[in-house]
């Protein structure tokens, strides 16, 4: 715990103390001291040393001031008196009335001890006694990390007060006996005795901070992690979920650090309620569980792997027990190599769809994918360089269209700068596929048979640009940046009996308009003479201001029927598309994108961002509209609007809220309630949270949760999407 690491000054201030070169130790070479002081004073008769006035003692980054010091030989005592102050190597600060050391620095004690930590945290104790140069004992011990209050007789915010506060270096514990936990003053906790591992041990076996709330689906519930060090390496956390409506559930996590690269684990399993159909009629107790796990690994000679993996037993498992919100879990096993300017990858893909309207059979299982880049430098053949993409995939369905496809690209590309500082760019390509399927590549069903089939897909490019910038005497920049392109591939690159596997999901926005082909994957391509053109601009002023932006548009000689009609593209003109970005002051933030019609009669996507800050007070909204497509039942209208709210009454206590509403069916999807309390040493979230969400067993859902952070100490409550921000 963060709180272990802060207290190790403190618990081992008689260590340092220890460690100063006051004495001759029973050594040939005696370590070295810088002593200054006002007065310096040899007793030859009595074998004293004593020094007064503004001491000063320096050694090994440690320092200790006092008003007087005296050491007698004869006895092996060191003493020092009046302002006693003594600085570690970490900036902690040791104050004391008296501290006296013997036996040969091995043992003494500090008189009304006060520590000032690093991060300003005290303690406070009666006495620190050390003994056989491995036990050190506070008496009357009390820490907080709280900042002290005007009032020099009111307690701070939270701090632990101890009869007796042990620290055995041998074992390595820090024992408490007969403690309290007070918070505004008040004990809330006492513990007569508890323990934990020194400052020293970075990993020890032992129990976590538990978490507790209630939700709809589970009742109350608790949840107490218990930690297990397996080896220098690897660690297991069991985590069993207690709740009040559905039992137990065992949650885990494995971890392991290996020297090229980290593991890890986890998961969870339970015997409780599944429900079957979408009416949520019960069925007999089952077993239900999810997994997940990754890796990441680097070997030598640019060679890397690793894995993602994620697994549930049933659609709604991961919703009802608030692990994951996800509709679906991808898995994929890897390895890959960079050398130079070049990269390959083979991998290889497992899909778990988890809406009710999934079917596994069409579900495919890819394996394998794999992909080559490799690249000449720039000063290649022509003042431009080439570059190869060879890629191969293997995609089979267990009642489906099965697929496999070979690709290679060889392109050139040559970009240069013009005489008025224009900037262009030149390529060519030329590309290869070939396709192999068993069964129908229009309805994706079995019949169909086998098939073979390819196409040859070249492709002609320019761009160019002219990156306009002018600043002003008041250091204003602004920026217009006129922008055109030019693509030539032949018309019908999409014959019907290749399968349309990979480019399914297709937006037009501002990223992509002015790219060659605006399909995400290999499958489709856009053939016939086309282009775009638009202006990007920006104007920046030398405090705060900022605003940037695009306008875009493309065009094509021919209609093309690949793209479906509400996509932006299927006319000669696609629809405008654009994108403005406001920074007026550093309270505001404005971020809006948008597609218009051609014509510029209807907005067919408007999505807007905008934040506000202001001392206290803070909002932020989101807009998102859709136009419906009569044609595509895909496509249908959406309108959707996201708002956060944070009021500040004090400078620590602040209410939040937040709401996401469907203002199609006029209907809220969810909502959070909650507020937060900030202190420098104390963090308080407490919220409500719904989710009015449908999914058979799986909602709608009500949260109460809560999380207190302590410093030093830290955190134990429920996960909330609230936030309580501030110093920990």
């Amino acid at each position: 715990m963060n709180f272990v690491r802060r207290l190790q000054p403190a618990l081992l201030a008689a260590t340092m103390l220890c460690s100063l070169a006051l004495a001759a130790q029973a050594q040939d070479q005696p370590p070295e001291v810088l002593l200054t002081a006002d007065r310096l004073d040899f007793q030859q008769r009595e074998n004293v040393i004593a020094a007064e006035g503004d001491v000063q003692i320096d050694r090994d980054g440690r320092t200790l001031l006092a008003d007087k010091v005296t050491w007698d030989r004869n006895t092996d005592i060191v003493t020092a008196e009046g302002n006693v102050v003594l600085i570690g190597e970490e900036g902690e600060t040791v104050f004391g009335d008296k501290v006296e050391l013997s036996d040969s620095l091995r043992a003494g004690f500090i008189q009304q001890a006060s520590v000032l930590l690093a991060d300003d945290s005290r303690l406070v104790a009666r006495r620190a006694v050390r003994s056989g140069g491995n036990r050190t004992e506070l008496d009357r011990a009390v820490y907080s990390p709280c900042p002290l209050c005007d009032d020099p007789d009111s307690s701070p915010l939270w701090q632990i007060k101890s009869r007796k506060v042990t620290h055995d270096q041998v074992a390595k514990d820090v024992i408490y006996e007969d403690a309290t936990f007070d918070l505004f003053g008040i004990p809330v906790m006492y513990l007569p005795r508890f323990s934990h591992p020194d400052p020293s041990v970075d990993r020890r076996s032992g129990f976590l901070q538990p978490s507790f709330g209630s939700r709809t689906a589970l009742g109350a519930f608790i949840q107490v992690p218990y930690y297990y060090v397996i080896s220098p390496s690897e660690d297991v956390t069991i985590a069993p979920l207690i709740t009040t409506e559905q039992g137990v559930a065992l949650f885990g996590e494995y971890r392991r650090m290996d020297r090229f690269g980290p593991t890890e684990l986890e998961g969870s399993a339970t015997y409780a309620d599944r429900y079957a159909g979408s009416n949520g009629t019960r069925t007999e107790k089952d077993f239900r569980g999810h997994f997940q796990g990754t890796g990441r690994y680097v070997f030598e000679d640019g060679y890397g792997g690793g894995f993602d993996a994620f697994l549930a037993s049933d659609d709604t498992y991961l919703r009802r027990y608030d692990i994951d919100d996800e509709n679906l879990l991808v898995n994929r096993p890897w390895v890959d190599r960079a050398w130079d300017t070049n990269y390959g990858v083979l991998d290889a893909f497992y899909f778990q769809g988890l809406l009710q309207s999934d079917d596994p059979g069409l579900t495919p299982f890819v394996l394998p994918r794999g992909q080559l880049r490799w690249s000449t430098p720039t000063n290649g053949s022509w003042g431009g360089f080439y570059d190869v993409d060879t890629s191969v995939l293997a995609l089979t369905r267990s009642d489906g269209l099965d697929t496999r496809r070979l690709s290679g690209r060889l392109g050139w590309n040559k970009p240069m700068v013009g005489r008025f500082g224009d900037v262009l760019r030149f390529s060519a390509s030329m590309r290869a596929d070939g396709y192999q399927t068993e069964g129908d590549p229009e309805t994706f069903s079995d019949a169909g048979g086998s098939n073979t089939t390819g196409r040859l897909y070249p492709l002609l490019s320019a761009e160019w640009s002219l990156p306009l910038i002018r600043t002003t005497e008041s250091g204003w920049q602004h920026l217009l940046e006129p922008v055109l392109v030019g693509h030539w591939s032949p018309y019908g690159g999409n014959p019907e009996d290749i399968p349309n596997e990979d480019s399914q999901s297709f937006d037009l926005d501002d990223t992509n308009i002015f790219q060659a082909n605006r399909f995400t994957g290999l499958d489709r391509v856009e053939g016939g003479p086309r282009g775009a053109y638009g202006l990007r601009f920006g104007s920046f002023s030398p405090e705060t201001f900022r605003v940037s932006g695009m306008l875009g548009q493309s065009w094509r000689l021919k209609d093309d029927s690949t793209f479906e009609p509400g996509t932006g593209l299927d006319e000669n003109f696609s629809d405008f598309v654009g994108r403005i970005e406001m920074h007026p002051a550093q309270w505001l933030n404005l971020s809006y994108r948008f597609r218009v019609d051609d014509e510029l009669k209807e907005m067919t996507k408007n999505d807007l961002l905008a934040s506000f800050n202001w001392r206290r007070f803070g909002l932020g909204v989101g807009y998102l509209s859709l136009t419906d497509d009569p044609d595509l039942e895909n496509v249908q209208e959406r309108k959707e609007l996201t708002a956060t709210v944070r009021a500040g009454i004090t400078d620590s206590f602040s209410l939040s809220a937040g709401v996401r509403q469907d203002l199609v069916a006029d209907e809220p999807v969810t909502y959070a309630v909650g507020f937060v309390y900030n202190h420098p040493c104390l963090v308080l979230v407490a919220g409500l949270e719904r989710d009015y969400t449908e999914d058979r067993d799986a909602g709608p859902a009500t949260t109460l949760l809560f999380r207190v952070t302590l410093k030093n100490l830290g955190e134990f409550g429920g996960r909330t999407s609230l936030t309580g921000g501030g110093s920990n």
